[in-house]
């Protein structure tokens, strides 16, 4: 099996849903390819609403990753669906920094005016719409899942005593601790 590496920060969030919840309406019912579920021993007929955070505990880290390709490719076949979405997407006052996100999906977002605050990078995003993150300028598939599997981790509900940063730092005002390759099923 082929094997992928993946930076902390970016799209596929391991221990996270491959399929931000947002999209799920429009590619939900789109089905993983025989090929790939047949390499990855899994059954036919997997939908993309069935890939969870379970993925990564039932099937491990490579089958994870092959799937999250999936994912982009899905969302890339059907950009202009996905592009019209007028689903908001929530930042729960977190700015650009704060979130853990690739260097062009944070670009994107500070170089398009999509915080409220002068110093924009310090400064909180503004709640948008999917559609609206899917006119920023060379804003692709990839980047467009990494600013909403990030902002999917940032919902207060998921919130469970201090916050944190992924490398453990207690008290720290941004997103809650996360599993990106430090969670029990991630080898280090």
């Amino acid at each position: 099996m082929r094997r992928f590496a993946i930076h902390v920060g970016m799209y596929p969030r391991v221990g996270a849903p491959l399929l931000p919840s947002v999209l799920s309406p429009v590619l939900g019912s789109e089905r993983v390819s025989s090929k790939v579920l047949s390499d990855l021993g899994l059954p036919m007929g997997v939908g993309l609403d069935e890939l969870d955070e379970r993925v990564w505990i039932d099937h491990g880290r490579d089958a994870g990753i092959a799937l999250s390709h999936e994912v982009v490719g899905c969302v890339l076949r059907r950009w202009s669906e996905v592009a019209r979405l007028e689903t908001m997407v929530s930042f729960n006052g977190r700015s650009a920094l704060e979130l853990e996100l690739s260097v062009r999906a944070r670009n994107g977002l500070l170089r398009n005016g999509w915080a409220r605050h002068e110093t924009l990078a310090v400064g909180p995003l503004r709640d948008m719409s999917v559609r609206e993150l899917a006119l920023i300028p060379l804003f692709g598939a990839q980047s467009l899942l990494d600013v909403l599997s990030a902002a999917s981790e940032c919902r207060p509900a998921r919130w469970h005593g201090p916050r944190a940063t992924s490398r453990g730092h207690p008290g720290a005002d941004v997103c809650p601790v996360t599993t990106r390759g430090w969670g029990p099923w991630c080898a280090r």
